[in-house]
């Protein structure tokens, strides 16, 4: 989780400073939360563990070994072994709930029967001694299959709901859950158990969170494994099996993912494939009325004083489509207009245009240019915030003081940004669909709610940008309405 400033406003949006707002209820749910884990393993389940430790201790480590850990291969298990520490907590509280909940050992039983589940020898006859509540702990987290859930609203602090993404038409659960609640936004995906704490829903402290562009194949794969009909187990036993494979499905692609390298996308812009750079210059507009005469005489150009103006490039040949060559924008200040370019040459040419079309009615002041792949890669932790240079800014004519804009981060610049970036989105191939454009996608059934999924991707992107910056999140309902999808028909189950 990203850490707030103590003199930093409130996340909450309340306008007050963090330490005299919501500090001390964050800190309130953090004690809580580590306090639920510590009881959850040093009470009931941290009593099965050591006893299962004391009395199968080999069998235990051969199941985590032949069970959690059977879709790596050696390299994996090896990069395993040298993770961070916070990651190296989770997979421990990960396989720990395992053995309790899915955990099968090998004691030399026939060839016919299965494996024993862990849990059944310790609430069996000669497990431990357990009071009726610790049983019945205990029960309750055998009897919760492991799932893939998709966060229909988080509630940062409180809780959350969750929908059965293999069983979309059951109800949604709310969960209280105060930890993680805090970094999951809405859309997001995760494996996860819910069981029941005292009348409330909680999830039972193991996750395994999907990575946003792995959540349609992941889907894929756990469809195809179930096949038709799976919801409606006809025994027990075939009911167990499928718990199982989830299971198993589940934790093989979160730890692939642990020892996956982050692969930073490279980022090119779809009509000039140049690399895409986000640059706006700052002119001062001496004369409105000679800049918006010289705008309207280009045949090339579109628009309005007040709206702001675009720069087209001729139609492609096989579909007619416009590219924006240069968007055009009035600045936050009446004498101010803000150009933007989404590569480095085309806003260099823009800027040659654009001066030569206005002449001595603009005057430049300042370029800010932002590199989406440094931010990319600041996030993934592969550079340093203050030495790669993601804002830069070209001095300022003689005599002019800088624009006291910043770099575009402000949730209006960004808006104008992903508007132009996404302006023909619809009707570009798109890798994760295929190659197809949306458009084409949404032919099938199929290609539909792969679109679908592809939108909550940037929405839930955008969601966690823009908590972790304290602004409001870009709005996607242009690209909703571009692709001609009404939101709330398509969410629905």
């Amino acid at each position: 989780m990203s850490q707030v400033g103590r003199n930093a406003l409130c996340p909450c949006g309340s306008g007050r400073k963090y330490k005299n707002c919501c500090l001390r209820k964050h800190e309130q749910g953090e004690r809580e939360q580590g306090a639920r884990s510590r009881r959850r393993f040093s009470g009931a389940s941290g009593l099965a563990l050591e006893w299962l430790g004391s009395h199968h201790g080999e069998a235990v480590a051969a199941a985590i070994e032949d069970g959690f850990f059977a879709g790596c291969e050696d390299d994996e298990r090896e990069r395993l072994k040298v993770l961070p520490d916070e990651l190296v907590e989770a997979l421990e509280i990960n396989i720990a709930e395992w053995v309790l909940a899915e955990g099968r050992l090998a004691l030399g039983v026939g060839l016919d029967s299965p494996m024993p589940t862990a849990m059944s020898l310790v609430l069996g006859p000669q497990g431990p001694a357990l009071t009726p509540g610790q049983r019945a702990e205990l029960e309750d987290l055998a009897s919760r299959p492991l799932r893939l859930y998709e966060v229909v609203e988080s509630r940062p602090g409180e809780g959350l709901s969750l929908r059965d993404l293999l069983a979309p038409e059951a109800p949604v659960l709310d969960v209280r859950e105060r930890s993680a609640s805090r970094t999951l936004v809405q859309w997001d995906v995760l494996g996860a158990r819910v069981i029941g704490e005292g009348d409330a829903q909680v999830l039972s402290g193991a996750l395994y969170p999907v990575a946003e562009d792995r959540v349609t194949s992941l889907l894929d794969v756990l469809r195809q494994a179930l096949g038709p009909g799976s919801g409606r187990p006809e025994s027990a036993r075939e009911a167990a099996n499928a718990r199982d494979l989830v299971a198993s499905i589940i934790i093989d692609e979160w730890l692939h993912r642990l020892v996956r390298p982050v692969q930073v996308p490279e980022l090119r812009d779809a009509g000039t494939q140049e690399r895409l750079m986000l640059i706006t210059d700052h002119y001062e507009v001496l004369d409105w009325s000679r800049l918006s005469a010289a705008l309207a005489a280009q045949p090339d150009v579109e628009g309005n004083r007040k709206k702001g103006w675009v720069r087209l490039a001729p139609g492609e040949p096989e579909t007619g489509l416009q590219r924006s060559l240069l968007a055009i924008n009035p600045g936050k200040r009446k004498d101010r207009l803000e150009p933007f370019a989404r590569t480095q040459r085309l806003a260099d040419e823009g800027r040659v245009w654009l001066e030569s079309v206005a002449g001595d009615a603009l005057r430049f002041l300042v370029r800010d240019t932002v590199d989406p792949m440094t931010l990319l890669k600041q996030k993934a932790g592969q550079v340093s915030p203050r030495s790669s240079g993601e804002g830069l800014r070209e001095r300022p004519a003689a005599g002019l003081r800088p624009s006291t804009g910043s770099a575009p981060a402000g949730t209006e610049v960004l808006q104008q940004i992903h508007e132009h970036i996404y302006r023909n989105w619809s009707d570009e191939p798109i890798p994760a669909l295929g190659d197809r454009t949306p458009r084409e996608a949404l032919r099938t059934d199929e290609g539909r709610e792969q679109v679908v999924r592809l939108l909550k991707q940037y929405e839930a992107g955008e969601s966690r940008r823009a908590r972790e910056e304290q602004r409001r999140p870009v709005d996607f309902a242009f690209l909703w309405r571009q692709v001609g999808l009404e939101r709330d028909e398509a969410l629905r189950p």
